[in-house]
């Protein structure tokens, strides 16, 4: 079950992505003949009393909770309400709050049975195995990945090992999820309908010191291009899917596979657009060619800043050069380039952002995105944010890229100034003429349009 998100003032512009860590769950569990249901209250913009009837009326014996750091309180709140209605549920929580804080999400609340850190495919299906055979209590302590309390007491056991072969996995269980028109991207509305988001590789192996690895850890590792081929066919023929968001960071990791995928997909004649997330120094024009002419239309970036100082201290990886050659490269063969950047980095100065923000209008970027430097709990820069700054607030509420007040404040800078400046950028950039006509040009739906309409009120505040 994935419960009420909590989102800032840019909650229409945010995308609605699949929940699909749920689905992988879900599909483990009905491959070993258990019943499983799935809620997505974003999706269907249901509240709390709606998911509580809902519950009421299927009486789970085991509830599973994912949670963001944001929503982490919203979990809280809506566990609580659940062990009213049957206080005899078992709930289980995880995702990348618990995965970062095993102990504490168990000691924040005493709603939560057990915790799930990592990938949850096996310790779920582990953790409904021993519930059905009536000895779960007398084993907590042998299943790998999961936190737990017991005589007032919370325990964290050793980490499960991640899943070295991903093409064991079943395809997630979509048909468990709402009607998937309600998923989406973000500005960029897929203009092919019905759309669908895939993750065709785990883990990464770089050392951003803002990202969160805990769930799928550093080792990266990725399903086959056959396989992911396989599931493309499955999901073409049983949804109609026309277009489809990979969701991972290094879907070009391997050139190779990548080449080999393009290639199958040509192979199979598959009627299909597809977008991805990718590094600047994982390409190159002539990949960039093969990707555009399987189907591939938008790429982003993360570019983070344009300051070469700032991308060294946050370990980015790449150079400000690197940004230049892949993104004009990109451009140059017709794709669709958005680009992501940080506004108050570690050591960030009023200069450095005013770098970042010429960068991103000096690049040829279809649209950008500018979220304030959030220090997510289990990151390198968390953990040592007293080296560059102040952590304003432990209120997870407050825990968004684009929040009401900022969290983490480097030295020198305040809150107010790094809201003000994100703000100033998404209007230098959307508020250009070229950027104004190729907007007007893709407002071919009322929903595109509301959209746009929804970004100009928020700039202009």
């Amino acid at each position: 079950m994935r419960q009420e998100e909590i989102y800032s003032d840019y909650a229409m512009m945010a995308p609605i992505l699949a929940p699909l860590g749920i689905c992988y769950i879900a599909a483990v569990l009905e491959k070993n003949n258990y019943n499983v249901r799935i809620i997505d209250s974003i999706a269907e913009k249901i509240n709390k009393n709606e998911i509580l009837r809902r519950i009421e009326n299927y009486q789970p014996d085991i509830v599973g909770m994912t949670s963001t750091t944001a929503s982490f309180f919203s979990a809280i709140e809506l566990a609580g309400a659940i062990k009213s209605l049957n206080n005899n549920m078992l709930i289980v929580i995880g995702g990348p709050h618990v995965s970062s804080l095993p102990r504490e999400s168990l000691s924040d609340s005493e709603f939560f049975d057990i915790g799930v850190f990592g990938e949850g495919e096996y310790t779920f299906l582990e953790i409904v195995e021993n519930y059905k055979s009536g000895h779960l209590e007398d084993n907590l302590e042998r299943i790998k990945g999961i936190s737990y309390r017991k005589n007032g007491k919370v325990f964290v056991n050793e980490s499960r090992e991640p899943i070295e072969n991903l093409d064991e996995l079943p395809y997630p269980a979509r048909h468990l999820l709402p009607n998937i028109n309600l998923y989406s991207t973000n500005l960029y509305v897929a203009e092919r309908k019905p759309l669908i988001h895939m993750i065709p590789s785990r883990g990464c192996p770089f050392h951003c010191i803002f990202c969160d690895q805990n769930v799928h850890g550093r080792e990266w590792r990725r399903f086959s291009p056959e396989y992911i081929i396989r599931e493309i066919e499955f999901v073409v023929k049983n949804y109609g899917v026309k277009t489809i968001q990979f969701q991972d960071d290094l879907f070009t990791f391997y050139p190779e596979k990548i080449i080999k995928f393009c290639n199958l997909l040509k192979e199979k004649k598959i009627d299909l657009t597809w977008n991805i997330s990718s590094r600047v120094d994982t390409l190159n024009e002539e990949l960039f060619k093969i990707m555009k002419d399987a189907g591939c239309r938008i790429i982003y970036f993360g570019i983070e800043s344009g300051d070469e100082n700032i991308l060294k201290i946050i370990k980015k990886g790449h150079t400000i050069q690197q940004v230049k050659v892949a993104v004009n490269a990109a451009k140059r063969v017709g794709l669709v380039v958005h680009g992501s950047f940080i506004i108050g980095n570690p050591e960030e100065t009023e200069q450095t952002i005013e770098k970042t923000i010429k960068f991103a209008l000096m690049l040829p970027l279809d649209a950008a995105t500018f979220s304030v430097m959030t220090p997510y709990p289990g990151t390198e820069l968390t953990n040592n944010y007293f080296k560059y700054g102040i952590i304003k607030s432990f209120d997870w509420f407050k825990y968004k890229g684009h929040p009401d007040e900022a969290i983490f404040i480097p030295f020198g800078l305040e809150s107010k100034y790094l809201l003000k400046k994100q703000k100033y950028a998404y209007r230098k950039f959307y508020f250009r003429w070229k950027m104004v006509f190729n907007i007007l040009k893709r407002v071919k739906s009322l929903e595109i349009l509301k959209l746009y309409l929804n970004a100009l009120r928020i700039f202009l505040k």
